[in-house]
């Protein structure tokens, strides 16, 4: 963000300018600025950004480096991509009220979910495993198509492809295990899911894009996105240009010939993205403090149940457990059944024969 007012917005800008109440500095009935103590890198002052009642953003000012010292960071809210009214209508508030301007994009992830017939990390993982990524491999049979393109594996659940360093990196995982890991916190994810037609029965993965300045400052022959370019065919175009061939290798074991004759390694690409994706609909939004907590309060129960009665064996743990199937209505987009098992699968307690019977009883 860049400031439009004479004076440079910074820390003392909003101390001058707004008045103070409560924990908050307000601008106006609709725009208030609460400053955190987050510690930000490169940025003095952090202040979180409430518009209507709702968090949105941070704005971070007051930049470290004597050569920007006018910088202003703009990041919204994670949940404010996936909820109604969207990103776009926080924007527009925040230049109106505040002395700001959309400048340019800094760091931008885009992530694009899908469910294929086939998933998509076990194919990988038969890459992988026999690559040349794989330091030390006897006998790859796989090579990236780029030479220089890197991948690593991250407890054995996520692949990244690249490095922060140079500005660009594509990662690749089950979304739906980071969810259900994350309990009450992203239930907007699966209400945008429900939203854009997703069966939340079965996984979901996603394959994310995280573009830093480095990456835009090589695209040569193209402008720096704007915030118009953030949505619909525009920003696939981004995505689609970022993945490039990531997902495609050579076979170096095997050879094919060109129209001409010409021998050639042989390639496999594992997922073909789509020329075009319809623009996807916006969850409604909830508010937080209107939300029944009382879902999240019945995920841990059941959890602490379910490590209790494998670690001892008690009674009244599968009692809770039996009481909570029958009585309680299970979370949304999930079951008791599928959630008992999960939690049986994460415990990392000791691994006697009982015990271990105790977790295979769940499924």
């Amino acid at each position: 963000m860049v400031s439009t007012s004479e004076s440079r917005f910074d820390n003392k800008y909003v101390s001058k300018h707004f008045d103070y109440k409560g924990n908050a500095y307000i601008v106006n009935n609709r725009l208030q600025l609460r400053e955190t103590r987050k510690y930000e890198l490169h940025y003095l002052h952090t202040f979180r950004v409430w518009v209507d009642g709702r968090h949105v953003a941070n704005l971070s000012t007051d930049c470290r480096q004597p050569s920007q010292p006018a910088s202003i960071k703009l990041s919204f809210e994670n949940e404010i991509f996936y909820t109604a009214p969207g990103w776009q209508h926080y924007l527009n508030i925040i230049e109106k009220q505040l002395p700001l301007a959309f400048q340019s994009i800094s760091y931008l992830e885009i992530a694009f979910d899908f469910q294929a017939p086939e998933l998509l990390r076990p194919r990988l993982w038969h890459i992988y495993q026999h690559s040349t990524f794989v330091a030390d491999n006897p006998s790859p049979q796989y090579a990236p198509l780029r030479g220089r393109q890197t991948c690593s594996l991250h407890h054995g659940k996520t692949y990244t492809f690249g490095s922060k360093k140079d500005g660009k990196q594509i990662e690749v995982y089950n979304k739906s295990e980071e969810i259900a890991d994350k309990n009450f916190e992203k239930q907007y994810i699966l209400d945008y899911w429900q939203a854009n037609g997703f069966d939340l029965d079965k996984p979901a993965e996603r394959i994310e894009a995280k573009l830093g300045s480095k990456y835009f400052a090589r695209q040569k022959d193209e402008c720096l996105p704007e915030a118009s370019d953030l949505h619909g065919p525009a920003l696939w175009h981004i995505f689609r240009k970022a993945v490039g061939d990531t997902f495609t290798f050579r076979k170096i074991t095997e050879t094919t010939f060109d129209a001409n004759r010409n021998k050639k390694t042989a390639t496999v690409t594992i997922i073909e993205l789509p020329d075009i994706v319809t623009q996807p609909r916006a969850a409604p939004y909830t508010w937080k403090d209107e939300r029944d907590e009382s879902e999240h309060r019945n995920r841990i129960e059941a959890k602490n149940a379910v490590h209790r009665y494998i670690r001892y064996g008690r009674s009244e743990d599968l009692a809770q457990l039996d009481y909570l199937s029958k009585r309680v209505t299970a979370p949304k987009g999930t079951d008791w059944q599928h959630l008992f098992q999960r939690y049986a699968q994460h415990f990392t307690g000791s691994t006697m024969a009982d015990q271990m019977a105790r977790v295979e009883m769940f499924g």
